[in-house]
């Protein structure tokens, strides 16, 4: 048997690896030494390419910031041969999350952009743009349809490597709305930062009537929220404890700034109809949300229309109603302060001065620390300073 050899391989774009394989040293020479040096020289050169926020001045701030950045670009398929690449992964192996949910990747995306790398940015876009799904336009259990309603193009949870539509629980699954609305927020930061006009006009069919279009009819209701589903948390539709399909606020939350992007995105393309019904939609949410999901007696958001003791509603995923500008410090200033003292009531970490669990009414892993939801803390607190 020959011995194992490292080679050097560059891909199509730009990437640098390697390959192991079996053979005669004549014929394939290690080149380790190489293969670091390529190695720090392309992540160099991908970091010319980074914006640093004014905010990001000293040497370790920088030094961060590129490390979270380079887990991004990590996390991204490169594969040609389906449709995964471009896809962003909720975690790196041997993390358990190595799946792709529009959620994390939306965020993930978002970063990206601001972090100058809008190249990559569009390949996670378009990821979404060209996946397989559909598989829950209707969903019906016990003469209940939680299904969207309508033919769409973003995942009601997940997707398989291939770009394939995936949601677990089989005949109870989770049908996650939230995705919609972040996509759109997503898209409109991204054309803001590069000025991809071609995108949005190429795609704008798929936009409008697949994603945007989707919003304006889960929140056709008499309540003016968005319809009941799983939301950020997962919660499978029918299963009892923590489990349960209910009109979340996050999801309404998300599809507010949604649909103020699809404003935008709209009159980019000059599709002037569709953009006075975005804003007006996303303006009958918006009251919907003041009007449903608010405990208006101790002035807190609540986590969901259903629930009313704030042991069981206080969550931290509705400090989104404050980075979204979805409330306004100058009007809402009782509720805002009210929600961010429940947050620290409730939810801060016991065991440190720092750091917050996501909600009390789930399991061990839900009071776990949440590092996202520290962050998305921290920006509400500064944007309040």
């Amino acid at each position: 048997m020959g011995n194992i050899f490292v080679a050097e391989t560059t891909t199509s774009d730009g990437y640098y690896g390697f390959t192991i394989d079996i053979g005669h040293p004549k014929t394939r020479p290690a080149v380790p030494s190489t293969i670091l040096e390529n190695e720090i020289l392309f992540w160099q050169s991908w970091h010319n390419m980074t914006y640093y926020p004014s905010s990001v001045a000293t040497a370790d701030q920088k030094a961060l910031y590129r490390q979270s950045l380079t887990v991004l670009k990590m996390s991204q398929c490169r594969e040609t041969t389906d449709n995964s690449y471009g896809q962003i992964l909720a975690s790196l192996p041997p993390g358990e999350w190595n799946i792709c949910w529009i959620r994390d990747a939306s965020y993930a995306i978002h970063g990206l952009t601001l972090g100058g790398h809008t190249q990559e940015a569009r390949d996670g876009i378009m990821f979404f743009l060209n996946a397989k799904v559909g598989n829950y336009v209707h969903w019906v259990i016990d003469n209940v349809d939680y299904g969207v309603g309508v033919p769409y193009q973003i995942s009601v949870c997940r997707y398989y490597g291939d770009g394939t539509e995936w949601s677990d629980g089989g005949a109870d699954p989770n049908i996650e709305l939230d995705g919609f609305g972040l996509f759109l927020w997503t898209l409109e930061q991204y054309e803001r930062t590069s000025y991809d006009y071609a995108l949005i006009y190429d795609q704008w069919n798929t936009i409008k009537t697949l994603i945007a279009d989707v919003l304006v009819q889960l929140a056709n209701n008499s309540l003016n929220i968005i319809q009941k589903d799983s939301s950020i948390w997962e919660r499978h539709l029918v299963t009892s404890g923590e489990d349960g399909a209910k009109h979340f606020t996050y999801t309404t939350i998300t599809a507010i700034q949604g649909l103020r992007s699809a404003k935008t995105l709209a009159l980019l393309v000059g599709d002037v109809n569709s953009a006075g019904n975005y804003i007006d939609v996303s303006n009958q949410l918006d009251a919907g949300f003041y009007q449903n999901q608010i405990d208006t007696q101790l002035s807190v958001i609540r986590d969901s229309l259903e629930r009313t003791q704030i042991q069981q509603y206080i969550d931290a995923s509705v400090v989104e109603a404050i980075n979204f500008d979805i409330v306004d410090p100058k009007i809402q200033a009782t509720l805002i302060s009210n929600t961010m003292m429940a947050f620290d009531k409730y939810l801060a970490m016991k065991n440190r001065p720092y750091g917050y669990q996501r909600n009390l009414d789930g399991s061990s892993y839900d009071s776990q620390e949440w590092i996202v939801l520290d962050l998305r803390i921290a920006s509400s607190l500064k944007k309040l300073n």
